[in-house]
């Protein structure tokens, strides 16, 4: 199993947390899993590592740029006074992270987002990752599901989200989460509006309308 894993980090915080996340990634899982790092203009973080691929996230998603300028000065689109669940600014960063890595993946298996404050501390050896990810489902995330609470659970936990770049409708997913940003059809939820949110939502209309199946 190929895999490549992604990641991004708030400006000004490379030293603070993400050096020691992607330090570990490397020191921990398998030698031929290849990090991907989203930044905003960063150039004073790059270092070069074989291993390593630093990508621009503003100069290859225009898209993102676009949403963000409409919304910068919408303070119910920062949740600004409300919630953090009703950033949609900030979270859209994380959406476009990934769609760009599922975009431009060929000969990978899977993406796999990890946050940058994910610290890695033993072991990840490919059996371990084999198991985690199957080939038959298209996503693989925390999930929060829980039928005893009235709203049935909260959204997953997306600290770690497996991609399945092998099943068929994951391009399909794919464009419609972006979609969802670039026509902004994501102010119509009513749960939330962070990545978890609009993942959860869309995922659950896929496994309704289309029997994907999700781990």
């Amino acid at each position: 199993m190929k895999i490549k894993v992604i990641t991004s980090y708030k400006p000004g915080t490379w030293n603070n947390y993400a050096k020691r996340a992607v330090t570990s990634v490397l020191e921990h899982w398998p030698t031929d899993v290849d990090v991907y790092i989203y930044h905003e203009a960063q150039p004073q973080d790059i270092f070069e590592q074989p291993r390593i691929k630093w990508v621009d996230l503003h100069e290859v998603q225009p898209e993102l740029v676009k949403f963000k300028q409409r919304h910068k000065d919408d303070p119910v689109a920062n949740g600004l006074n409300v919630s953090y669940i009703w950033n949609a600014v900030r979270f859209a960063n994380k959406v476009f992270c990934v769609t760009h890595a599922i975009k431009t993946s060929d000969g990978y298996d899977y993406v796999i987002w990890l946050d940058a404050d994910t610290y890695t501390f033993r072991s990840m050896p490919i059996e371990f990752l084999e198991n985690l990810l199957p080939r038959d489902t298209m996503l693989t995330y925390l999930g929060r599901l829980n039928p005893d609470q009235p709203d049935r659970g909260k959204d997953p936990e997306c600290g770690f989200v497996g991609y399945n770049l092998n099943h068929p409708e994951i391009h399909s997913y794919n464009n419609d989460w972006e979609k969802m940003y670039i026509s902004d059809d994501v102010f119509k939820l009513t749960s939330g509006w962070t990545d978890c949110s609009t993942l959860w939502h869309l995922s659950k209309i896929y496994q309704k309308e289309e029997d994907v199946k999700v781990n």
